[in-house]
Order: C-alpha cells, then sequence, then structure tokens
C-alpha cells in the first residue's frame, strides 16, 4: 500500500459542497501498512482533542472494517508508541509539558498491551 509519510490534517483539502477531497504533499511517500496513515493522521486529531480521535477511530472502523484485524491493531499500536516517543522527546525539548504528559500517557497504554480501540474509547487526560 501507498503511505503518505507525513499525513496530517493540513495535508488534507475537503471541499464539503462537491463531496471532493484531495492530499497534498506527497514527496515521502512510499510502500508501506496501511495503519501508518491512519495514525499519522489520527495522532494529530487525538493530540488536539481525545474525542476527535475517538470519532476517526470509530468512523474508520465502520468504514473498513476488516482492516481492523489484529495485526491492523499491532501495526497502529506501534506507529502509535513510535509517534509517542517523538512528542516526548519534542515536548521536552521546547518545555510543553501537556504534550510530554499527553503522549507519555498514551505510550504506557501502548505498552501495557492494551488493544488499540480500548486506547481509543477510555478517557485521556486534557
Amino acid at each position: 500500500m501507498l503511505v503518505h509519510g507525513d499525513l496530517h490534517a493540513s495535508h488534507v483539502l475537503v471541499d464539503s459542497d462537491n463531496r471532493t477531497f484531495g492530499i497534498i504533499d506527497l514527496e515521502t511517500m512510499h510502500i508501506g501498512k496501511a495503519a501508518t496513515n491512519f495514525a499519522q493522521l489520527w495522532d494529530g486529531y487525538h493530540h488536539a482533542d481525545p474525542a476527535l480521535g475517538q470519532q476517526l477511530y470509530r468512523r474508520y472502523a465502520d468504514q473498513y472494517p476488516g482492516e481492523m484485524d489484529e495485526q491492523f491493531d499491532d501495526d497502529l499500536r506501534l506507529e502509535a508508541a513510535l509517534r509517542s516517543h517523538t512528542h516526548i522527546r519534542a515536548g521536552r525539548l521546547t518545555g510543553n509539558t501537556l504534550l510530554v504528559d499527553k503522549a507519555q500517557h498514551l505510550l504506557h497504554g501502548v505498552l501495557s498491551g492494551v488493544s488499540f480501540q480500548s486506547l481509543c474509547t477510555e478517557r485521556k487526560p486534557s
């Protein structure tokens, strides 16, 4: 599957009137796993507001129920762990304790072996 490489909300353009969308900044596109694209997008929503991350997860699961198998869950947890580690480092460098706290909470959940679905539905620190 093609993976965007840097997928986040500002790289997705939506025209709700015409019900179309586009994706920009494709220079880091490569072959990879579907979970990578989802995790990159989910991460931005989750850190902005965990409820947005939950909603994205539910809508994706409803739209692509066949994707939501154990391998996809494992891949999502790996991506979330990698991204959490990056956020912890960046938060410490910039003094952003809220980002560090959120990323550490998510990393702890991922490392505990909890399913990604459970991580998406539990209460996160604000």
